[in-house]
């Protein structure tokens, strides 16, 4: 198959490691796979994967222009399925693809990434395109919120990765906390800090390494030194090797308030990291039973956090390594998300 993926994001996200992946193991089962994206960082790493890239300028939503070069790029490439993300990906790449009778998948991440009004009732309307969502409860969310991508087709496939080497050894001294998200309101990274707080006052040592950057960037390891962190956190902000960095710890925290299926939480189970989050959006359907103490309610708070830390400093190595053997067998595997994957698109294909 001939795929394209379009993504007119600016900053990196779970999406665009996801779009990565997803390219790699695509090309590696013999299709060709062009990524059409803004100039940067995630084109340079798309062309070390050996994927056709084209570097793009999107534009305002249905500009001619943007959508004319696009379906000269499609044309050019021979393309047989689109995968989009947002609006504006369909808006131009999606379009030009619909005007060449090209089949459109539309990616949904988040389900609050679509609300109702005009707009999406228009996309749904010209586009007819294929919901894709990486967990049941952003598709049900979206259908939920705008009803009228109910009656488009759908599929639910869990983001997969490689597993690591099977894990088997406790924790490290001091205990290695990670975390990879977008420095952003909404990721939480204020309750963790907070949390730490309580963990130093108890006397457990341990060192917190940040992965990401967003708004926040600047005020975050401010206030981690006015809760008297600054020793005790390392903010490493953009990194190209995020699950190579994160592997070389030992608890994953994630405390964002909303989420789909959280690529750099499943990149964490896959390396056997002991994780702790909140129960939102579809964490809860991959997380393993083992571990139930570990996933907290949607509004835990500090407390909660600090709780759940302090009981993993208190299990023997052995306890540690059995919840780190728990995520890793938990974590759905990138061949089986491939299988799924492909044959959810060579289906479309076959439509034409």
């Amino acid at each position: 198959m001939n795929l394209v993926f379009a993504n007119a994001t600016k900053k990196w996200g779970g999406v665009k490691s996801w779009t990565l992946d997803v390219a790699a193991g695509l090309r590696e089962r013999g299709h060709r796979v062009l990524i059409l994206a803004r100039p940067g960082e995630f084109l340079r790493r798309a062309a070390l994967l050996g994927c056709e890239t084209c570097a793009f300028t999107f534009g305002p939503d249905y500009n001619p222009v943007a959508i004319l070069r696009a379906a000269r790029e499609l044309r050019r490439f021979g393309a047989q399925v689109v995968c989009g993300n947002v609006g504006k990906d369909l808006r131009t790449v999606g379009l030009a693809a619909r005007i060449l009778g090209v089949p459109v998948v539309h990616r949904v991440g988040l389900a609050g990434d679509l609300t109702p009004g005009p707009a999406p009732w228009l996309d749904a309307q010209m586009l007819r395109p294929r919901l894709l969502a990486p967990c049941r409860q952003v598709l049900d969310g979206v259908r939920h919120a705008v009803p009228s991508l109910r009656p488009l087709p759908a599929a639910v496939i869990h983001t997969g990765k490689r597993r690591g080497p099977r894990p088997e050894h406790g924790p490290h001294a001091p205990l290695a906390l990670a975390s990879a998200s977008q420095l952003n309101p909404d990721k939480g990274h204020a309750t963790v800090l907070a949390a730490l707080e309580r963990l130093a006052g108890s006397g457990i040592s341990f060192h917190y390494h940040v992965y990401g950057t967003g708004s926040l960037q600047e005020t975050l390891p401010r206030h981690a030194q006015d809760l008297g962190l600054a020793d005790h956190v390392t903010w490493h902000g953009f990194v190209p090797d995020v699950p190579a960095r994160i592997a070389q710890a030992d608890v994953f925290v994630l405390a964002s308030t909303s989420e789909g299926l959280p690529n750099a939480l499943v990149e964490a189970m896959a390396a056997g990291l002991v994780c702790v989050a909140r129960n939102v959006g579809g964490i809860a359907e991959i997380w393993p039973p083992a571990a139930h103490w570990l996933l907290l309610p949607p509004d835990a708070g500090p407390e909660a956090f600090a709780e759940a830390l302090l009981r993993l400093t208190r299990l023997c190595d052995e306890e540690f390594r059995l919840l780190r053997q728990a995520f890793w067998q938990a974590v759905p595997s990138r061949e089986t998300m491939l299988d799924a994957l492909e044959d959810f698109l060579s289906r479309l294909k076959e439509r034409l």
